[in-house]
């Protein structure tokens, strides 16, 4: 997690909020923290319509699903 806290500029505190308890993040924050995963090598898709994948380089994909 400090990793991502220092590429993203978002405080680990922030992070573990938003990973823990759904936290909503502003706009830019989120935005800080995929910059941050795309410039390590993950790339973001969208699904059409359904939840949001994570693509890695090695042609791993994730898939995103919101706890209720």
């Amino acid at each position: 997690m400090r990793d991502l806290s220092n590429a993203s500029l978002v405080g680990e505190t922030t992070i573990r909020r938003f990973e823990i308890h759904g936290e909503q993040l502003r706009e830019r924050t989120l935005l800080n923290l995929k910059e941050a995963l795309e410039r390590a090598g993950i790339e973001f898709t969208e699904g059409k319509p359904g939840p949001t994948s994570i693509r890695c380089e090695d042609g791993m994909t994730l898939t995103l699903v919101r706890k209720p």
